[in-house]
């Protein structure tokens, strides 16, 4: 059986998993390239779902008055909580949304022990969206999760990815491995937003689109608003022209002219007053007066026509006017601002399609995960299923050196040992991160008790790890010798792997060991097929295992801690 792209598991014959090995192996050779397998968590990245990491990622950090030394002045700024940048902000320290799909009521409990962990005091610190969100395309969780970069990981990628295939097999499920792989190409190329980033790039953007929006058609009113008034005003000065031109004519006119006018008036409304009553009420009605005549004429209801001098009923005063227009001074333009996201959401979304771009480049199809393989069974990650004949050109990459001994079709000759083609690697657990759970499994056995030691020792929060610094010099080394080798000489990556290990204590002239302090002489038996790790990290470093004590038999425990290819 073997695994392929999208976590398919096909059933091939023993001809053509051959006949698939040598085309691999042929087109490797082509480019001078070898295959690692690498582990992610604890490998590569610590990683944990716990809400107390979100201090290493949040931008703000709210803080009080009284961290400033007064108080709050009004219920605004009770409403609006002030903040700060957090100081604690890492660079690699990443997240990722992944969907979580439970049975309902695990999914009930799963959402009350994260919205509990939220309400602890030292979490409402920091300024961050509440998790975890309800799907609502699928009956899921959207959950957070913090993932905290080994120490020089951009570096041990840069250096291995132009001679080695890389391909990823890792306990976690196919949704986590793949957005692991996208989080650490976005690392990679230099993008500091991760997907939930740049969805709170693009709502902010949208936000102020629309502020941009309503500034305009407020600029634009203002404007109709003064050109209104500017025509009000010359219709003013207009009016005033003509009822003082008007005022002239009147007092150049004599007396007799005003009553004679004032009686042409006073016919016109008489025979219009005649021509709209009603017949037979005008004449029964007798004899009557030109002002009674008048007040029985239908009265037009006025319209009030507004030039801009006096605010139509439905706008403000005057007074209300001014006060707006000096808001609009006051206002802030949000165009600058605008600008200013619109360029970091291109700029975030480039950076973007580089990272996926340099996925489908460095990874492939070639992502493996334990929803892919189930049937293989709790623990057990099997070369075989990767790679049909063995991987005579692979090597791996992990912390745990169980998981591949718990496999029953390993090539080592020796059941419940680990396959040759194993660099075993010290399990990476950053301070901060201890004592929130694990994601995925546990982590492997650290054999280095004095590093260990050190690292507790170390309460500053540096990180001093460098072991993907030497693992990238082991798989230099190995390229080389494999390429340098001749073409005649039957090569595979365990057989080089097991002949530099075993250089490591040849360079000291027989050596000797006996541990009867670390394992008990009855479990020395050599009849037994699986060593204890400690006796076959010895043998495979080159030294010889004695069951009794002799006078040059002694082999320093230091030698044990410095090697180059073995458990460090």
């Amino acid at each position: 059986q073997m695994t392929v792209s999208g976590g398919v598991t096909l059933t091939v014959s023993e001809s053509e998993a051959k006949a698939i090995s040598a085309a691999s192996a042929k087109k490797l050779t082509e480019e001078k390239k070898l295959c690692l397998v690498l582990d992610l968590d604890h490998t590569l990245l610590h990683a944990t779902d716990d809400y107390r990491a979100s201090r290493f990622v949040a931008d703000e950090i709210i803080v009080s008055e009284a961290d400033h030394g007064g108080h709050a002045s009004s219920k605004t700024d009770l409403a609006t909580p002030k903040t700060m940048k957090n100081d604690l902000k890492r660079d690699d320290v990443r997240t990722i949304l992944l969907p979580m799909e439970l049975p309902l009521e695990q999914q009930q409990q799963y959402v009350q022990q994260k919205l509990q962990q939220q309400k602890q005091q030292e979490i409402k610190l920091f300024e961050m969206e509440p998790l975890p969100l309800q799907n609502k395309n699928a009956n899921s969780l959207i959950m957070r999760h913090y993932i905290k970069l080994r120490p020089y990981l951009k570096e041990f990628l840069t250096q291995i990815q132009s001679t080695y295939q890389l391909s990823v097999y890792t306990a976690g499920t196919r949704a986590y491995a793949e957005q692991v792989a996208i989080m650490i190409c976005r690392h990679l190329v230099g993008a500091t937003l991760d997907e939930e980033g740049v969805n709170t790039l693009r709502g902010k953007l949208r936000e102020k689109d629309e502020e941009c929006r309503r500034y305009e058609a407020f600029v634009a009113r203002q404007k109709q608003l003064e050109l209104a008034k500017g025509h009000a005003v010359a219709m003013d000065s207009d009016k005033e022209k003509s009822k003082g031109a008007t005022k002239v004519v009147k007092f150049d006119h004599s007396r007799e002219e005003d009553e004679a006018r004032k009686a042409t008036i006073d016919l016109i409304v008489l025979d219009d007053s005649d021509d709209d009553a009603n017949g037979s009420e005008r004449i029964s009605s007798g004899k009557r007066s030109a002002d009674d005549m008048n007040n029985d004429i239908p009265r037009k209801k006025k319209k009030s026509v507004n030039f801009g001098s006096m605010p139509p009923p439905d706008q403000p005063s005057t007074e209300a006017g001014a006060k707006v227009k000096d808001g609009s001074k006051k206002m802030n333009d949000p165009t600058e601002e605008r600008d200013r996201l619109r360029v970091l959401l291109d700029d975030a979304e480039k950076l973007e399609i580089k990272a996926v771009q340099l996925r489908r480049k460095m990874f492939g199809s070639r992502i493996v995960s334990r929803t892919d393989v189930g049937d293989l069974g709790k623990d057990v990650k099997s070369l075989k299923r990767v790679f049909p004949c063995g991987g005579v050109m692979a090597a791996i990459l992990d912390d745990r050196e169980d998981v591949w001994a718990n496999a029953r079709n390993n090539d080592t000759g020796r059941p419940g040992e680990p396959p040759d083609n194993l660099l075993l690697v010290k399990p990476y657990h950053w301070k901060p991160f201890q004592g929130y759970a694990d994601v995925n499994n546990a982590s492997g056995q650290d054999l280095s008790e004095s590093d260990d030691k050190k690292q507790d020792g170390n309460s500053d929060g540096k990180d001093e790890d460098q072991m993907l610094l030497w693992t990238a010099d082991i798989l230099r080394r190995l390229h080389e010798r494999y390429y340098s080798t001749s073409a005649s000489v039957e090569k595979s990556v365990p057989d080089l792997l097991r002949s530099m290990r075993r250089e490591t204590l040849r360079r000291h002239p027989s050596v000797k060991a006996v541990l009867s302090g670390l394992i008990p002489i009855h479990k020395q038996n050599r009849q037994s097929q699986v060593r204890p790790p400690i006796v076959r990290y010895a043998e495979e470093l080159g030294a010889e295992v004695l069951p009794d004590m002799c006078c040059s038999c002694l082999l320093p425990k230091k030698l044990l801690g410095e090697s180059p290819v073995g458990p460090n």
